[in-house]
């Protein structure tokens, strides 16, 4: 799980440093710190981390994105 969740926060940098649109920016923000609570769920132990946040604010990112 750490390796994903790497993945995604090297992947959210990216999306920071190539836009100035301030929903993406926005959208990004919170998977961010949507990825934060499951890298901190399961760094205290939580096998089975709740990943529903994520993937609501991967949703609303695409949504940005494609409107």
């Amino acid at each position: 799980m750490d390796q994903a969740l790497n993945d995604m926060d090297a992947s959210l940098d990216r999306l920071r440093k190539k836009t100035d649109d301030t929903d993406v920016s926005k959208a990004v923000d919170d998977l961010g710190t949507a990825v934060e609570h499951v890298r901190a769920s399961a760094d205290s132990g939580d096998r089975a981390p709740d990943l529903s946040p994520v993937s609501d604010a991967a949703s609303e990112l695409t949504q940005v994105c494609t409107s």
